[in-house]
């Protein structure tokens, strides 16, 4: 029988984090050793809850929640609720379980990485926690299998400023520590990935007339993202960004990567910026390796036979127009 894949989940959920925790949470292959939260999307307390709720919904209340960091290491706060709502789950209007979640995302982490092998990190919100638990334990990163983070851009435009993507951007002085110090690689699954990975209003609509799973959940939660996304992007659908890790965690051949030194300017007017070295012009030795490009319909097919629970012979049959 093939090992498990043991996980943390870091995150600020956030309507794409809520699918990330879904398609984890359908996949055999993953143990989910916990959840933490960070401020980001929405704030902790609104996040922790979220994570609570879907959780709750998948009926596995059984793995534990921490909440962790309010607000960044040093630059003020700034939410993303006019993407994701001022609840953080779009139009989901999910009971929330009597469970309680727990303090200490920091320290659950570096416990876990010092007792348990292979643990890998699924970072996809900013990386406040991730920078304060390397902070305070660094060699109990030695320990890691490897981060996946959801950040950054390359060789494209940013979604919060002309080159920042949002989580790189919220807390800059993490994402340039945790790059700056980490004892191993960091996949970055950046805009220059997930921009080419859409769903849409049919898709949504497949997933009904399919009889899916979680239908009137994906209805509710895409409707605010396709409304922000047709306002900003000119976009009739909905960029994906979190799900993604969990795509290459399982599925590293739909991915086309790059290995790379790479920085994240702190301050200045490129505050939030990856700078990706993938010329090698700074001679350093790679600590990233980069998300270029997707097999879209792969990793589509899978998210929704995953996710959903819907069949691959609609999904080969309807799915290739839709995409």
């Amino acid at each position: 029988m093939t090992k498990k894949k043991k996980i943390i989940i870091d995150c600020d959920p956030g309507i794409d984090d809520a699918l990330t925790i879904m398609l984890a949470l359908s996949s055999p292959e993953i143990e989910i050793l916990g959840i933490t939260t960070v401020c980001g999307n929405v704030p902790v307390e609104v996040g922790t809850n979220n994570a609570l709720r879907i959780l709750n919904e998948m009926n596995r209340l059984d793995i534990p929640v921490y909440s962790g960091a309010f607000r960044p290491l040093e630059r003020p706060y700034q939410t993303a609720e006019t993407t994701h709502g001022k609840q953080g789950l779009g139009q989901a209007n999910l009971p929330l379980p009597d469970i309680k979640a727990q303090m200490g995302a920091v320290e659950f982490i570096n416990h876990t990485l010092r007792t348990v092998d292979d643990v890998t990190i699924i970072a996809i919100g900013p990386l406040t926690n991730i920078a304060k638990a390397m902070q305070k334990d660094l060699a109990a990163w030695d320990n890691c299998k490897e981060i996946i983070s959801m950040g950054g851009a390359y060789q494209t435009s940013g979604n919060i400023t002309p080159v920042a993507e949002y989580n790189y951007y919220c807390d800059p002085h993490a994402a340039a520590y945790v790059y700056e110090h980490t004892p191993v690689t960091i996949t970055m699954i950046g805009l220059q990935v997930t921009r080419q990975t859409i769903i849409t209003p049919n898709m949504v609509e497949l997933v009904y007339q399919a009889k899916g799973t979680h239908a009137q959940l994906l209805h509710d939660l895409m409707r605010t993202y396709f409304d922000f996304h047709w306002q900003h992007d000119a976009i009739i659908g909905s960029i994906i960004n979190d799900p993604l890790t969990i795509g290459y965690l399982l599925h590293p051949e739909f991915f086309h990567c790059v290995s790379a030194f790479t920085q994240v300017c702190p301050t200045s007017l490129a505050e939030g910026q990856t700078i990706v070295d993938e010329n090698n012009y700074y001679r350093c030795a790679p600590n990233s390796r980069i998300a270029m490009d997707i097999d879209v319909f792969a990793f589509m097919k899978f998210l929704f036979h995953r996710t959903f629970n819907i069949n691959n012979e609609i999904l080969d049959r309807f799915l290739p127009a839709m995409i």
